[in-house]
């Protein structure tokens, strides 16, 4: 079952490769962290840190988002 367990706001001019880092944990235990652009499922990591890449030269100029979403172990 996937959590949204970041939000935040975070105005910035950015170009290039992007480097995305999460730290995410809980009681149970995180089993991956998917990133997503734009709403588009960007990557997905299995080992913390949980970390992507965005190569910003394929998106169009203007306003975005950058979300992550973790996948929680169930007992």
């Amino acid at each position: 079952m996937k959590k949204w367990i970041l939000a935040f706001i975070v105005l910035a001019s950015v170009a290039g490769s992007v480097s995305i880092s999460v730290n995410a944990s809980d009681n149970v235990g995180v089993s991956k962290v998917e990133f997503y652009t734009n709403g588009v499922l960007l990557a997905s990591d299995s080992v913390a840190p949980y970390q992507a890449t965005w190569q910003t030269t394929a998106a169009q100029n203007g306003a975005g988002t950058i979300r992550a979403g973790t996948y929680r172990d169930w007992e």
